[in-house]
């Protein structure tokens, strides 16, 4: 999934083609694009179906998320929230897809999150084992890497969540999200956004080791640009 700076920039890149919502609409939407991942477990926060859930490449069944909240897609919570899912569902779709190859043990093409134990990196030619793939050296490392070039290119900020009460009670429509978690999830990210825009350096461009900058920049603005037109 794309990092929690990568959300937050398409979120960005969204509202500024909305410039119909006023401050407290565009809080709410971060609060919908946000949300998703402050939480424990993701199987049902993010709409994956059980079809797929013993798959590595988890997509949300966005089909799933419309029957239920459809009917509230112009409201700005849900909207966010959709935003989400709809960046997630497009990273592994289309990113992922174009990409990377998952092999089992035997280097034979493979599916299954449990059998999963090499990834191909196709412009490379280069195969990793799993556990070396996923991690702050190489995948995760480069999540590292472009935070803070995406916080610097999409002026992102951490978004004021100090909602009434209120306001709290009204975006809670969404019953996938535990509530009781939610509070301290927020303030590990919003630490962790700080560190990333503290080093931020205007213009620099991101050495990555797996990534596709170029690419991944391109999936913000189409996906920013589908959830504008909503």
């Amino acid at each position: 999934m794309p990092s929690y700076v990568i959300h937050l920039s398409c979120a960005e890149r969204t509202l500024e083609l909305l410039p119909e919502m006023d401050a407290r609409e565009k809080n709410i939407f971060f609060l919908g694009n946000m949300i998703a991942d402050m939480c424990q477990d993701k199987h049902y926060t993010h709409f994956w179906n059980d079809a797929t859930y013993d798959k590595l490449v988890r997509r949300p069944d966005l089909d799933w998320f419309l029957q239920k909240y459809g009917d509230a897609l112009q409201e700005p919570y849900v909207r966010g929230y959709y935003a989400h899912l709809l960046l997630d569902y497009n990273f592994l779709d289309l990113y992922w897809d174009r990409h990377f190859r998952f092999y089992n043990e035997k280097k034979q093409p493979e599916t299954l999150y449990d059998a999963v134990t090499y990834v191909e990196v196709l412009e490379q030619q280069r195969i990793y084992d799993r556990q070396e793939f996923f991690s702050r050296k190489w995948y995760y490392g480069d999540y590292d890497r472009m935070n803070s070039y995406f916080a610097n290119k999409y002026n992102v900020e951490f978004p004021n969540l100090n909602l009434a009460e209120e306001e709290w009670n009204q975006v809670q429509r969404i019953t996938e999200i535990d509530w009781r978690y939610a509070p301290d999830a927020m303030g590990k990210a919003r630490i962790q956004l700080s560190q990333s825009i503290a080093g931020a350096e205007p213009g620099m461009i991101p050495r990555l080791q797996i990534f596709d900058l170029p690419e991944l920049e391109r999936l913000v603005e189409e996906i920013a640009k589908k959830v504008a037109e909503i």
